[in-house]
């Protein structure tokens, strides 16, 4: 039983690797779509966190005063792939329901259309963060070779989104109300992610629950490559892998079984 839905699974994939183009021309009309029309167009991917920045900074640096050195790489650091994280499961949930058409009239794997949406949002993510963060990390800590490892984690980081985007593109199917839970949990979970703060400003006490949120661990692994300018230690590594492969296996699956009667009720 086990053997024949693993190869069912493997063909679905192979299936989903033929269709790339697909997700390629996907993602791109979700881009042209996004911007079109506006004066920077792509660029807004790169102004919006710098916004943001300027705003956390001037409250939580400057009023509040948390003593936090070289604050806005730091948060930057952080900022930037929550973004992308956030962005991609808001848009991720509506990738089916958004084209009932599609989904009624063509035959494609359906995990096409959350998964294209999460290589749109990372290719925002990526001209982001490739650009900004090196640039401030320049300034005020100086380049180190452990920015090569900096895509890395960030694939790690887009395999864990892919995941969660298939689970609630899945959910939003059947529970219409899944989109509005959503912005409440993504803020919740924003709070609860050390990227205003430092893990370290966190009591003793309840860090052991601040390490069971995933975004703990891809969050403080960009900050040590770009901050300390240090590789990531196997652990480190192992724990990001561990969440990816979860997440995406998880959600796939999920997907999978959900997928067989959506065009009863998209």
């Amino acid at each position: 039983m086990a053997a024949c839905y693993t190869r069912a699974v493997l063909q679905r994939l192979y299936q989903l690797w033929l269709r790339r183009e697909l997700v390629a021309t996907l993602a791109v009309r979700d881009l042209h779509s996004r911007y079109k029309g506006t004066t920077l167009g792509i660029l807004w991917a790169v102004l919006q966190p710098l916004v943001l920045a300027l705003v956390y900074t001037l409250a939580f640096r400057y009023v509040i005063r948390i003593a936090i050195p070289n604050y806005v790489l730091h948060l930057m650091a952080g900022l930037i792939p929550w973004l992308f994280v956030s962005s991609s499961i808001s848009a991720g949930a509506l990738s089916v329901t958004g084209q009932a058409q599609l989904v009624k009239k063509v035959a494609f794997p359906r995990e096409v259309l959350p998964i294209a949406t999460v290589v749109a949002q990372f290719s925002l993510f990526a001209l982001a963060y490739l650009i900004v963060v090196p640039a401030l990390a320049a300034i005020q800590v100086g380049i180190g070779l452990a920015l090569l490892a900096l895509p890395v984690v960030m694939l790690l980081l887009g395999v864990f989104t892919g995941g969660l985007a298939l689970m609630v593109s899945a959910a939003q199917v059947y529970a219409r109300a899944t989109r509005h839970l959503l912005d409440v949990a993504l803020q919740v979970w924003f709070w609860v992610t050390p990227i205003l703060y430092s893990f370290d400003l966190i009591p003793e006490r309840f860090r052991i629950y601040f390490h069971l949120n995933p975004m703990t661990a891809f969050v403080e692994a960009h900050r040590v490559i770009v901050l300390d300018r240090t590789i990531p230690d196997a652990r480190a590594f192992l724990v990001l892998v561990a969440w990816a492969v979860a997440s995406a296996a998880i959600g796939y699956v999920i997907f999978v079984r959900a997928q067989r009667r959506f065009a009863e009720y998209v």
